[in-house]
């Protein structure tokens, strides 16, 4: 099973291999719009010599990205000069999606910079592509989501489809403080709390491993 969680980089199509890259190149060329997104039409089959992470981002703007602009656009809720330099999917636990652009993007990016940073101060937009994780607030943790972020060069994302995780970290905590109890009971020389505490303990992490893994599932 494919793993549901992981980080990327894609690059402009001009690394790509000699052999693919200019048939590559000129078909995004002809999709990329002065708002910096690609506008690929829903029923239109992306290309072979479109490859790697390239090839998700450009699924993933013809699935989400793109539909959410034009449809904003329509209604007049985007600027003339809208410049797309982010973009995040989020599918909730109880179903559905949502889509946010640019400042609308909500989480915890990890960035590591090679210049002085003060505390409070704006990262630039060369910052991101030393983008090294990303993950959601914790009250949206119970969602899944695919988040990019365009760094001048190309586009670095995210992306974690399991579902449930704030429900598991809080059986996780319980769990914890079940164990704490089992600790101070065998300090007292009480074994049957002890031995009740493990079990409960043990009940609620299976619960959290039952939890990830149906999140997982196909």
């Amino acid at each position: 099973m494919a793993d549901p969680t992981g980080a990327f980089h894609a690059v402009g199509e001009s690394q790509m291999p000699n052999s693919t890259r200019t048939t590559a190149q000129k078909w995004l060329d002809e999709r990329v719009t002065k708002g910096n997104w690609l506008d690929i039409k829903p029923d239109e089959e992306i290309i072979p010599e479109i490859t790697g992470w390239m090839k998700t981002v450009a699924h993933m703007h013809q699935l989400a990205f793109s539909p959410e602009i034009r449809i904003r656009r329509d209604k007049n809720d985007l600027s003339d000069d809208f410049i797309l330099w982010a973009a995040q999917l989020i599918q909730p636990h109880d179903g559905g999606q949502i889509i946010r652009l640019n400042d609308e993007v909500r989480g915890v990016p990890y960035i590591r910079v090679g210049r002085p940073v003060e505390k409070g101060e704006p990262i630039q937009l060369a910052d991101l592509a030393n983008l090294e994780a990303f993950d959601l607030l914790d009250e949206e943790l119970d969602s899944g989501h695919f988040t990019i972020f365009w760094t001048g060069t190309g586009w670095i994302g995210t992306f974690d489809f399991r579902s449930g995780r704030a429900k598991c970290l809080s059986l996780i905590e319980k769990a914890s403080s079940f164990i704490s109890a089992s600790r101070i009971s065998i300090e007292n020389n009480l074994p049957d709390p002890a031995t009740d505490s493990l079990y409960t303990a043990c009940e609620l992490l299976a619960k959290t491993h039952l939890n990830i893994k149906s999140s997982t599932s196909p």
